[in-house]
């Protein structure tokens, strides 16, 4: 019963940092598609400068890694498929794995 618990905890915690993740990813959207176009820059340390630069690095890693998973799935898939399909070629085959029965 304890397994069950701890699985259904851990789906908890998968969900709620995939919605943060999805948050943070909408929200920097968001707020670079209503910035970028009609800011108008102070100079050095412009803060909605600094938050158009996070916003495009959090865009960034968040494309990333969406990137390394699609390619880790598609490689784990390939890998899978090609298990199945190309059988495993033994080369010192005996006697014995034949079931060869030898008399005298």
């Amino acid at each position: 019963m304890e397994f069950v618990k701890n699985a259904n905890r851990k789906k908890i915690i998968a969900i709620i940092f995939s919605v943060i993740l999805l948050v943070t990813f909408l929200l920097s959207a968001v707020f670079l598609a209503e910035e970028i176009g009609h800011h108008d820059c102070i100079g050095d340390d412009c803060p909605i400068c600094e938050t158009i630069e996070q916003c495009v690095y959090n865009l960034t890693i968040v494309g990333m890694a969406v990137l390394f998973v699609a390619i880790c799935n598609g490689a784990l898939g390939f890998i899978n498929q090609l298990k199945k399909t190309v059988p495993m070629i033994r080369f010192s085959l005996s006697p014995v794995e034949y079931k060869v029965r030898m008399n005298n």
